[in-house]
């Protein structure tokens, strides 16, 4: 039987490598070979690549029901941080689509995750806190904003993520939080 991890990595480096259609391709087929296999991580993974593939052509409404099917996949397992980053992710897309209220839920709920989480791993929750950034900015709720910027650029730099700091740093200064 084929192995999903090695379709998940290939797919993975042909996105990084700008090779949607052999992206596309190996992702279906880690999916496939995921679900014969009853592998419901790797399932959910691919999932999420090919919504991630799905957000990067544009097709948002694709994107939502596929990160929708990871997060229902999520929830019936035991990795928390997984459910945490599909969320988010779930909540990126809805941000790109304009659903403020979807969008929203999905950052509270990530974002509840990863803060009870004994040890979240900080690029991600600091992806998530971007993320939220980004919305509360986008409805013009400054305030909120420049506190979830501080936040997020705090443990980009912690983590050593320059350009993580440095978005956080432009987005706080063009808030008039705080100099670039």
């Amino acid at each position: 039987m084929p192995d999903p991890h090695e379709y998940l990595d290939r797919a993975r480096q042909a996105r990084r490598e700008n090779r949607p259609a052999d992206a596309r391709r190996d992702f279906q087929e880690a999916l496939a070979a995921a679900r014969a296999s009853g592998l419901r991580g790797e399932v959910i993974k691919a999932l999420a690549g090919m919504a991630g593939m799905k957000r990067d052509a544009g097709d948002l409404g694709s994107a939502v029901t596929l990160y929708e099917e990871a997060v229902a996949l999520s929830r019936e397992g035991d990795d928390a941080l997984q459910l945490a980053d599909t969320v988010r992710h779930l909540g990126d897309a809805h941000v790109e689509a304009g659903h403020v209220d979807a969008a929203e839920s999905c950052y509270e709920e990530a974002l509840r995750i990863y803060r009870g989480h004994e040890r979240p791993p900080p690029l991600e929750l600091a992806g998530a806190i971007r993320g939220h950034a980004v919305l509360r900015q986008s409805v013009g709720d400054r305030e909120t904003a420049r506190e979830l910027w501080r936040e997020a650029r705090d443990l980009y730099d912690a983590a050593g993520a320059p350009e993580g700091v440095r978005e956080c740093s432009d987005r706080l200064a063009d808030l008039g939080g705080e100099p670039a």
